[in-house]
């Protein structure tokens, strides 16, 4: 019986512990391009989406509103923004976030090409109308930006993250809800 108990406290505390560390797709490489020159990262944790959940709950406004709804779904954002006007780095950002799609179950949402500007998102899908990660490569000249969103997120209120978000690229977005 005393085994049977501790068999059991060893599988809870295994599975608890896996599910903690889940990471998102890009954490590996966000790791390695943390503090390299022409490198810019930004993380925003479960803890700040907790924060804004907690004060756009207080207020009446629609807006605010729709933008909680979008904040509750997130539980993980991480960025990578490569800007390197002279060409001096030797990191290919759109090379390594194209692998790094290759090698997981990632789809394209949508593509949008503009003269000087490509933009393009990836989800990973959970159930037909969820996904747990979408990722967006955005390419403007010598400037690459990739964004990771991980969380429980509902495709129905995508587009309302280019509403909340003042990001380039993510502008995008608001086209899925045209269609």
């Amino acid at each position: 019986m005393k085994n049977k108990f501790l068999v059991t406290l060893a599988l809870v505390a295994f599975y608890t512990l896996h599910g903690m560390a889940q990471t998102t797709t890009i954490d590996k490489m966000f790791d390695q391009l943390a503090g390299k020159e022409y490198i810019t990262t930004i993380s925003f944790t479960p803890e700040m989406f907790k924060l804004v959940a907690g004060i756009s709950e207080q207020s009446t406004d629609p807006q605010v509103k729709e933008i909680n709804e979008v904040v509750n779904q997130l539980k993980a954002l991480r960025i990578i923004v490569l800007s390197d006007s002279l060409q001096k780095s030797d990191i290919d950002l759109v090379k390594e976030t194209n692998a790094l799609l290759k090698t997981n179950p990632f789809s394209e949402l949508m593509s949008v090409q503009e003269k000087n500007r490509t933009v393009k998102f990836y989800i990973k899908k959970t159930t037909d109308n969820k996904i747990n990660e979408l990722i967006m490569l955005a390419t403007e000249k010598n400037n690459v930006v990739v964004m990771n969103f991980a969380g429980d997120i509902d495709l129905n209120t995508i587009g309302k993250l280019s509403k909340t978000m003042k990001i380039n690229g993510m502008e995008q977005l608001e086209k899925l809800e045209k269609k």
